[in-house]
């Protein structure tokens, strides 16, 4: 289920990301995503040492605000 919500976070920030950075290359846009993407996996990483205490969907809100601004 998480994996789920996370992809479909993600593809929305994708879009998102394109649309804030139009003069952004197809290269910059992979770093970018590299550099957020690891953020992400970190983030997720520290909620499930934390026993995943917070609900999936409050996990997907954060990290879309975080992506967002």
């Amino acid at each position: 289920m998480l994996n789920t919500i996370l992809k479909s976070a993600y593809v929305r920030t994708i879009e998102e990301q394109k649309r804030r950075f139009p003069p952004a290359n197809k290269t910059q846009l992979e770093y970018y995503f590299t550099y957020t993407t690891g953020g992400t996996i970190d983030f997720v990483r520290k909620w499930s040492i934390n026993d995943m205490k917070i609900p999936p969907e409050e996990v997907v809100r954060i990290l879309e605000t975080m992506y967002m601004t």
